[in-house]
C-alpha cells in the first residue's frame, strides 16, 4: 500500500503551517508585553488556512498559476488594510506578514521543490523567529566596520573565485588559478572566523 505523494504534500504544508502559527503566537505574546493594543494579521489557524490555501490554488492550476497569484493579491490586499490601521498608531512592523507569506509559498515549494528546501525555510523562519532577543542585543554591540570586513570575504569567494579558470596555465607548477585563490579564500575565512570568535 502506497501513500498519494499529494497526501504527503498536503500533510507537509498543513502541518509547518500550523506549526510556524504556533511559533507565531509565542512571539507575539512576547511583543504583547511590550506593547498594548496592536493589531496582528492572523492566529495559529490563520497560518493553517493560509497554508493550505497555497496548496490547494497552487495545485488546481500549476501550469498558470492565476488563481495563487490572485490569493497572494488577496493576502496582500487585507494585510494593506491593517498595515494602514497600525500605521495611524505608528506601528511599521511588516515581520508577520512577510512569514504569512512565506507560509503561504509553501504549497508551490513542496510540489516542485524537493521536500527538504520547505524543511529548511520551515526551520529558518522558526530560528529567525525564536532570535529576536538575541539578534538585537548582538547588534548593539556589533562594530559597523565588520560588515565591511564580511563584504570583503563575500568578494573573495562568491565573486572573485568563480571567474578564476581550472586549468593549469603556469608551466612546470601543477597548480591552477582557481586553487591558488580557493587556499587564499580559505586561509582567510579561517582568520576571519578566529577573529569573530
Amino acid at each position: 500500500m502506497s501513500i498519494n505523494v499529494d497526501l504527503i504534500h498536503f500533510l507537509v504544508v498543513t502541518v509547518f503551517s500550523f506549526l510556524i502559527g504556533l511559533e507565531v503566537k509565542s512571539y507575539r505574546s512576547q511583543i504583547e508585553k511590550e506593547e498594548k493594543q496592536r493589531y496582528f494579521f492572523g492566529d495559529v489557524r490563520t497560518f493553517s488556512f493560509v497554508g493550505i490555501l497555497g496548496f490547494v490554488l497552487f495545485k488546481i492550476d500549476a501550469q498558470t498559476p492565476l488563481l495563487y497569484l490572485a490569493g497572494f493579491l488577496n493576502i496582500a490586499m487585507l494585510y494593506a488594510l491593517l498595515y494602514h490601521k497600525n500605521l495611524k498608531e505608528q506601528k511599521r512592523s511588516i515581520l508577520l506578514f512577510v512569514v504569512m507569506l512565506l507560509v503561504y509559498s509553501f504549497g508551490p515549494l513542496v510540489q516542485t521543490q524537493a521536500l527538504w528546501m520547505t524543511a529548511l525555510l520551515y526551520v529558518s523562519i522558526v530560528f529567525i523567529l525564536n532570535s529576536n532577543r538575541a539578534l538585537e542585543k548582538y547588534l548593539k554591540n556589533i562594530n559597523i566596520s565588520e560588515f565591511e570586513t564580511l563584504g570583503k570575504m563575500v568578494l573573495l569567494s562568491a565573486v572573485i573565485l568563480p571567474l578564476l579558470p581550472d586549468t593549469k596555465n603556469i608551466p612546470y607548477i601543477p597548480l591552477s588559478p582557481f586553487k591558488i585563490w580557493l587556499a587564499v579564500v580559505v586561509i582567510s575565512a579561517i582568520s576571519y572566523g578566529g577573529y569573530i570568535l
